[in-house]
């Protein structure tokens, strides 16, 4: 097996000191205000040095979104119980799904922003997005009798609609109901529970 060389780590090193400060401009100034200018003032480099780790601000805002798929699964997986019933743990990754989404809203934006090139294969944006997990989560449940498959559906159709439904509730509360009152986010909660218990096994 080979051994990255100095210089490599180094690289490696630089790199994610770029991307760290991007996502932190990303947080603080917004999508607009992240410029090869202001990140190259921000991690003391040229613009023009920037160019020999990075060969566009797309090339840099795609890696911040790669880093907040990871982001996302590390927050996921700190918030679950993995002792409690599996209809808990799946409401329990509903929260916390939407919670990152609150946290790290313009983290979350770019995870999802379609002025950037987007995979072309289904199964990378499913792997991309935690997908994977929920289905294998989906599929360990009805195999053991906790959970039902609803007529018409498959495990991955599940796991899509429960995907669907997590990223519906994220976008409404971060666009048009920015400034919902908490009834909103009680509706949610209570939707969500619903929606668990409706493949629930009796």
């Amino acid at each position: 097996m080979s051994q990255e060389s100095p210089s490599e780590r180094r690289y490696a090193r630089t790199q994610e000191l770029i991307i760290d400060a991007a996502r932190e401009l990303l947080v603080t100034q917004g999508i607009e205000g992240l410029s090869m200018r202001a990140l190259a003032d921000s991690v003391d480099y040229s613009p023009a040095a920037l160019y020999t780790y990075f060969d566009s601000k797309e090339a840099i805002l795609l890696a911040i979104r790669e880093r907040g798929f990871s982001m996302l699964e590390a927050f996921i997986r700190g918030q679950i119980d993995v002792s409690v019933p599996l209809p808990e743990r799946l409401y329990a990754i509903a929260l916390a799904y939407l919670d990152f989404a609150q946290r790290y809203p313009e983290i979350y934006g770019l995870m999802f922003n379609t002025t950037l090139t987007g995979p072309e294969d289904l199964s990378d944006v499913t792997e991309e997005s935690g997908f994977g997990g929920v289905a294998a989560l989906l599929h360990q449940g009805i195999a053991r009798g906790a959970l039902v498959v609803p007529k018409g559906y498959t495990a991955e159709t599940l796991a899509f609609h429960f995907w669907f439904t997590l990223h519906g509730i994220a976008m409404l509360r971060l666009s048009i109901l920015q400034n919902a009152p908490p009834q909103f986010d009680a509706l949610c909660r209570r939707a969500l529970k619903a929606f668990v218990a409706s493949f629930t096994a009796e």
